[in-house]
């Protein structure tokens, strides 16, 4: 018997069906090196309109983890999309360099501190090194994960150009007078010691005292018509979680509109608000209250200090609410915004006794700071000891002298240092802050900014809504900290005086300097008051004195937040950038300080498209941590299963909810990935023989698919112009499982088994060719590494590009031209295939067939649906999988002639058994001759 499986034309390709990522990938790599693959791609598109997402930078201090790999193919995969619509995509990857995370790593390899003989110059040259050492490392990282980029001309915030950028941005906010120094409670890391902004505050929960605490009232302040009502001394009931502030009071504040009772407790009184009383009257052992009056009335009552020889006062504050506490609010200026807020509205003393390692201050000092001659027994013992070891001490004094009348603890969420894990606390120092409510050309700050956001365009659009409350509620942005590794404030004290130097000529001056030397000018002995601060541009009180610099340097998130001047404009890129691409959490981060000193500078948002993503999770859910395990690490992803499947996952869920990581996520990721692969090869193989040619006349199924695929383009671009990675990535699979299943199911038999120059032939190949350059190019921003293999696995790709990654999507109207004439199949022919493989399933079901080809299909149709179905005629046996189909009027439908059938409204398709016999070529079972070994068809073909 002849092997007639020799005749036929069946795929071949050594495009594997095993992927083996993580092997090829690397060399893949290499290859896109030598042929400078992102310089040529600019090159080709010089000409082009630009694209500019602009890099938020990510902290140089370790591996990356999978959130930021994340992040960073996202970023990849809407860049090559923009390449692909024509643009040209420059990418200038950052990173953040300055900061505590690098500081912090220093001082642990240091021995935990900075030994006295080291000079600043030195630390920093140390903190330099490290942070050099986890850029180069991060880079070959994102390299690994096939991000494209200007890898070897990167921003980083050390670099001196970048650095005089942000000097820059100080000095145009400081013209303009929004930039401040004073003396104001911000976060403070006593662990790190330093100021922190909002977005070094982590929130965890933590468990405190909570306490509540009578202040005597003195006896002259308490009016005649209250004081006849009293048998004992009347007190200040006061509720805190912070006992550690308690030396620092100077008032209590009060809701003067709001009701107080006075309530008996033992043979003394104490004041309460009487909405409140419910939830201490039992806890405190309170009697009947025995007079009420208003808090406005309170305002004249002065009060013994729990902890100082002094007076406080009762103040009237708007915030004191009636939702908990007593309603009368200890009040303590030196650690507390609100309490910072009475001061300056009553002229209070601002007291904080607290050093910046969190300790009390030592005997003198503690005295100073209180405007007292001697500290009493009780403070003397807390003299150098830290706040938080010291809080038992404090309710041992107040146990001692009967003034503490409720002790419990509290489960709060309390702000935490990000990086020591500590919790913060409010000192006031002096620091540096830009002044949310300023004007700015003609309204504030905050108002130009807030106006702004709401022109932007956000995704998810609740981004818009989400910065406005962040806006809207912000303090003034606390800008400096005291730390050695960043660029310092260019400011300058004179010690006579006190008075400081920061003006914008000078500013100015400096920006020069650094530009080419560097920030660390700052910190040479060499670079002194004199060369910094030139006699000449000094403002005339300054101009002959002997100036000391200030030790503050820039939050690193006016650094990273000024990178659209030291990295957009300065290097000539588009202006604002087209997008912004971070983690939600850079809400309260890089996306509002960046805005921030923007709008300050340019007027401006610096970006016109703002897109976020949420935080990866593991398969349960849970924030991923490496104490508990559940850490997945995206370069073993890559060393295991390859970097296509990590960037196939980025966009298989959708990333505005927390994305899920994990063994069993990527084994599904891993599935999707086979069936995209699979679809290729096989277009590949069906390919192997195929030369593309013009001179091929399509049949009208062929022009069909091209059609409803050039249709599914449309959508697919509509999807990625709105930042839709998940919805394309959703889309891409479904087409891919419909062509599968679809139309190259139904090609196969004339692909396989007509004549090899055959019109048929060529015409499902000329659109499979088609179809294999269009997905790959499609699908090649998310499947970079799978796509330049599979082009080079093409032997007779239409096109010499040496590179997927170079090539063109042809306008669609380019096909049209060529191939519209004629018709297209009818979508009734679609809707009736699905009844056909319903019946199909029926008849397997009742063993009248074994398989689909085995079976001969008669449908009975109205008569449009005819129409359509004769018209198609020659291509029913591929789109329905079968060997025959007859077509006839449902009226002449009767069942007991075709009793195996499946009835849907207006459609009945009967399925039997075809009497011919299988032809042993191409398996359809059409052969009508027994004399003959194959169909006539087959006989033809060879």
């Amino acid at each position: 018997m002849k092997n007639w499986k020799e005749t036929l034309i069946l795929p071949e390709t050594d495009f594997p069906m095993r992927a083996g990522l993580s092997k090829q990938e690397p060399g893949w790599l290499d290859f896109w090196k030598g042929i400078n693959l992102y310089s040529r791609r600019q090159e080709l598109r010089k000409d082009s309109p630009s694209f500019v997402l602009h890099d938020g930078p990510p902290y140089a201090n370790g591996d990356i983890h999978v959130g930021t790999a994340m992040n960073k193919i996202l970023k990849d995969i809407v860049m090559r999309y923009k390449w692909i619509q024509g643009y040209s995509v420059p990418f200038v990857p950052g990173w953040d360099c300055h900061g505590l995370p690098v500081e912090h790593k220093v001082i642990k390899n240091l021995g935990g501190r900075i030994p006295e003989e080291m000079t600043i110059s030195k630390f920093r040259m140390k903190c330099y090194y490290l942070a050099m050492k986890y850029m180069e490392r991060q880079k070959g990282q994102f390299e690994r994960l096939g991000v494209l980029g200007d890898w070897e001309n990167p921003y980083l915030t050390t670099d001196p150009e970048y650095e005089a950028g942000v000097l820059e941005t100080f000095r145009l906010m400081l013209s303009k007078g929004l930039i401040e120094r004073s003396s104001k409670p911000v976060h403070w890391s006593w662990a790190a010691e330093s100021a922190l902004a909002e977005a070094e505050l982590e929130y965890e929960d933590r468990e405190d005292h909570s306490i509540v605490v009578a202040f005597k009232v003195l006896d002259p302040s308490i009016p005649s018509p209250l004081k006849k009502k009293l048998s004992g001394s009347l007190n200040l009931l006061i509720w805190t979680t912070t006992p550690w502030t308690l030396p620092s009071n100077v008032a209590v504040a009060v809701n003067e509109n709001e009701d107080y009772g006075v309530y008996p407790y033992g043979k003394d009184f104490v004041i309460l608000a009487s909405k409140l009383e419910a939830n201490w009257k039992e806890k405190v052992e309170l009697g009947e209250a025995v007079m009420m009056v208003k808090g406005k009335d309170l305002l004249s009552f002065s009060y013994e200090l729990p902890f100082a020889d002094s007076e406080g006062k009762v103040v009237a504050m708007d915030y004191v609410s009636m939702e908990d506490g007593t309603g009368l609010v200890h009040t303590a200026p030196g650690h507390g915004p609100d309490d910072f807020l009475a001061a300056l509205k009553w002229k209070l003393r601002i007291v904080c006794p607290v050093d910046s390692k969190g300790n009390y201050f030592k005997k003198e000092a503690f005295q100073e700071e209180l405007g007292v001659k001697e500290l009493s027994k009780d403070l003397l013992d807390l003299c150098g000891v830290n706040i938080f070891d010291a809080q038992e001490k404090i309710l041992a004094s107040l146990k001692k002298s009967k003034t503490l009348l409720w002790s419990g603890t509290i489960s709060h969420s309390v702000a935490h240092c990000w990086r020591t894990k500590k919790p913060i606390i409010f000192r006031a120092t002096p620091q540096w802050f830009v002044k949310m409510d300023n004007d700015l050309s003609d309204e504030s700050l905050r108002g130009k900014v807030l106006d702004l956001v709401s022109k932007g365009k956000w995704v998810p659009e609740w981004g818009q809504t989400r910065m406005n409350k962040m806006i809207e509620g912000r303090p003034d942005w606390c800008i400096s900290r005291q730390r050695k590794w960043g660029i310092a404030i260019p400011a300058f004290e004179d010690p006579e005086t006190g008075d400081v130097l920061c003006t914008p000529k000078v500013v100015e001056h400096i920006v020069d300097l650094v530009s080419e030397k560097g920030s660390g000018i700052w910190f040479d002995d060499e670079y002194d008051c004199e060369k910094l601060a030139p006699n000449s541009l000094r403002p005339k009180k300054f101009q002959g004195k002997k100036l000391e610099k200030l030790n503050d340097i820039f939050d690193v998130w006016f650094e990273s937040g000024s990178s659209h001047r030291s990295v957009v404009m300065e290097r000539g890129l588009s202006y604002p950038a087209d997008l912004y691409l971070e983690g939600d959490d850079q809400y309260r981060g890089w996306f509002q300080l960046s805005i921030i000193p923007a709008v300050s500078g340019t007027g401006s948002l610096p970006f016109k498209d703002c897109l976020t993503h949420a935080f990866v999770v593991d398969e349960k859910g849970l924030k991923m941590s490496k104490s508990v395990g559940n850490v997945v690490d995206p370069i073993k992803v890559c060393n295991d299963l390859g970097a296509d499947i990590l960037r196939l996952w980025s966009v298989s869920a959708d990333f505005s909810s927390p994305v899920k990581a994990g063994k069993d996520v990527l084994v599904k990721v891993s599935g999707r990935y086979r069936k995209i692969r699979n679809t290729i090869r096989f277009l590949l193989g069906i390919l192997n023989d195929f030369k593309h040619s013009d001179d091929v006349s399509l049949n009208n199924y062929d022009k069909w698919a091209l059609a409803t695929f050039f249709e599914r383009e449309d959508k697919w671009s509509e999807l990625l112009d709105n930042y839709d990675l998940h919805g394309f990535s959703e889309d891409f699979g479904l087409f891919i499982g419909e062509l599968s299943s679809g139309y190259l199911n139904a090609i196969k038999d004339r692909v396989y088994a007509d004549k090899d120059e055959s019109n048929s032939r060529k015409s499902a190949l000329t659109v499979s060719s088609i179809l294999l350059r269009r997905i790959l190019i499609w699908i090649s921003p998310i499947l970079p590494f799978t796509t330049e293999e599979s082009w080079h696995s093409w032997k007779n790709k239409p096109s010499s590009e040496s590179s997927i990654h170079f090539v063109d999507l042809d306008p669609s109207d380019k096909y049209f031209a060529k191939f519209n004439s004629g018709t297209y199949i009818n979508d009734a022919v679609f809707k009736i295939a699905k009844e056909v493989q319903k019946a199909i399933e029926i008849a397997k079901e009742k063993e009248v067939i074994s398989q689909p080809l085995e079976s001969w299909i008669t449908c009975y149709v109205n008569e449009d649906e005819k129409d359509a179905l004769v018209a198609s005629k020659p291509y029913l046996n591929g789109i329905f999988n079968v060997s025959g189909v007859d077509i006839n009027l449902l009226d002449d439908y009767r069942e007991e002639i075709h009793p195996f059938s499946s009835k849907q409204e207006d459609i009945v398709i009967s399925v039997s058994k075809s009497h011919f016999e299988k032809c042993p070529r191409c398996w359809l079972f059409v052969k009508e001759n027994e004399s003959n070994e194959i169909c006539n068809r087959c006989i033809k073909a060879i």
